[in-house]
């Protein structure tokens, strides 16, 4: 609140606009920082209940919103040709992909590029975040509980991140791409099958 008030704040004293863009960014950070917080804190809730829903629809939106905030990066989706359900808790799935996608964003400095790739067969479901920004650095130092490459990072996204796959039984892989760039792949079993 103190932040989102300081913001404010410089956009009254700013009477010649000089910093309109950088405010629109802190403020857009700040409500995705808001967002994480609240989907950590009820992705926590013992009484949210494991339900089907369409992972296509969630990655079709999640690149609408990532497009239309990153208007210098170019995202790329290659969505599933179909349909596609998953039981689970649709927050925290949708919390997952998220930190995914935020942390792509940092590595390509708000200009690059950032694949969203996914694939079904009849026993799984692959979705691969790939970007071309600055990569992992020590991939030695991934097996910790709390790893990051930011300067300001708590490191607690990749625990999040494993430990949200691994409740599905799923499995989750990060590494470096070797035309630069890193790739998340996240898989999840597929409990429908193909569909028709």
């Amino acid at each position: 609140a103190l932040a989102a008030a300081n913001v404010d704040l410089i956009k009254l004293q700013d009477t010649e606009g000089r910093y309109v863009k950088h405010c629109a960014l802190i403020q857009r950070e700040l409500s995705k920082i808001n967002d994480l917080v609240r989907d950590f804190i009820q992705s926590a809730r013992e009484d949210e209940k494991d339900e089907p829903f369409d992972i296509s629809e969630m990655l079709y939106e999640l690149a609408g919103e990532y497009r239309d905030s990153y208007e210098s990066i170019d995202f790329i989706l290659e969505p599933f040709d179909e349909v596609v359900y998953f039981v689970g808790q649709k927050r925290k799935i949708r919390m997952l992909f998220t930190n995914l996608l935020n942390n792509s964003v940092e590595a390509v400095a708000y200009h690059g590029r950032i694949e969203i790739l996914a694939e079904i067969t009849d026993e799984s479901i692959k979705i691969y975040i790939s970007d071309d920004g600055v990569g992992l650095g020590d991939t030695t130092a991934l097996d910790k509980s709390f790893f990051t490459t930011k300067t300001n990072g708590t490191g607690m996204g990749l625990p999040y991140c494993r430990n949200t796959v691994a409740q599905y039984g799923g499995k989750f892989n990060l590494q470096n791409r070797p035309e630069g760039g890193c790739r998340a792949t996240v898989e999840l079993p597929n409990s429908f099958g193909l569909q028709d």
